[in-house]
């Protein structure tokens, strides 16, 4: 499992974190992401031991505010190695 975090500032925000440079009271605050992963139902592909189920959950949420959690899963039931491509694929 990997868990990443990020905090996106207001922007405009005053130094009191509560008004924003006009003296306004702004709702809400910073930005916090959370994103975490997981790999599971590993099998072997061509010699190689890849997962077969992708599992993400997606947290936001503003301090004062409220937030919001979106879940993913993504489950293959097959994995091509080095598969041909078409090079027109790529517009040349």
């Amino acid at each position: 499992m990997s868990i990443y975090t990020f905090t996106v500032p207001k922007p405009g925000r005053s130094s009191d974190g509560l008004s924003d440079s006009t003296g306004a009271v702004v709702m809400g605050g910073e930005t916090h992401y959370r994103l975490e992963e997981r790999f599971s139902d590993f099998k072997v592909f061509d010699g190689l031991t890849l997962p077969t189920t992708y599992h993400i959950v997606l947290e936001e949420g503003v301090i004062g505010v409220g937030g919001d959690t979106k879940i993913f899963e993504i489950k293959t039931q097959n994995i091509l190695n080095n598969a041909p491509v078409d090079p027109a694929n790529f517009g040349g």
